[in-house]
């Protein structure tokens, strides 16, 4: 890795994109497509245990795309004609929230659920 942080976590107040994942209709990922042009990416998880449960928060991140692609954690895509990458949100049995590109790469913690 180079002088650039994998992600950073950000003050509870900033404003970025909502990601709300959802155990039950997930099975404990969530995942997403993020363009090239917006690297890097900030968000706002959020993750709840089914549909009607409510929402628990993470944390608000602003995640290094390419860093984090370089280093395995998310991989290349392409959606609707773009190039950019898929971010996967891992909630593992430790109610940790992890990155992870698929069931056979490693995973980087970067939360709890509160």
């Amino acid at each position: 890795m180079g002088s650039e942080f994998l992600f950073t976590r950000l003050v509870d107040t900033f404003e970025a994109r909502e990601w709300n994942g959802n155990d039950e209709r997930g099975a404990r990922t969530h995942h997403g497509f993020v363009p090239d042009k917006d690297d890097p990416k900030d968000i706002a998880l959020y993750w709840r245990s089914d549909e009607k449960a409510p929402r628990r928060f993470v944390g608000i991140y602003r995640l290094n795309l390419t860093a984090l692609l370089n280093d395995g954690y998310i991989r290349n895509d392409t959606y609707d004609g773009k190039n950019g990458f898929r971010v996967k949100f891992v909630h593992a049995d430790n109610d940790c929230i992890y990155l992870q590109k698929d069931s056979n790469s490693p995973r980087l913690i970067v939360g709890a659920l509160e």
